[in-house]
């Protein structure tokens, strides 16, 4: 086994960025969770949970690539679109 000596404020920087990083998940697995299926995610949150821009999320919408509906001037789309989009993407990486 192999020892590494590291200073105490690198480790202390380290440590404080895994807490920053699981502070962000949690986050994310909440506001997930929250907009669970069933529901209308509006262009905005679609757009942060794809990590895409809102322009993006427009142009998925006029492929046909993700359902819709528009209520007056705001577009809501159907959260099981998004989360395959999430899921796809996360297949995709994986390969």
């Amino acid at each position: 086994m192999e020892y590494v000596r590291i200073d105490k404020e690198a480790l202390d920087a380290m440590f404080e960025i895994m807490e920053y990083q699981s502070l962000l998940i949690a986050a994310m697995y909440e506001k997930c969770r929250s907009i669970q299926s069933g529901k209308w995610i509006p262009t905005e949150t679609v757009a942060e949970l794809l990590c895409v821009s809102t322009r993006k999320v427009r142009t998925m919408k006029t492929l046909g690539q993700i359902g819709y509906v528009k209520h007056g001037r705001k577009c809501f789309y159907k959260s099981e679109d998004v989360y395959s989009k999430i899921n796809k993407g996360k297949s995709e990486r994986n390969i």
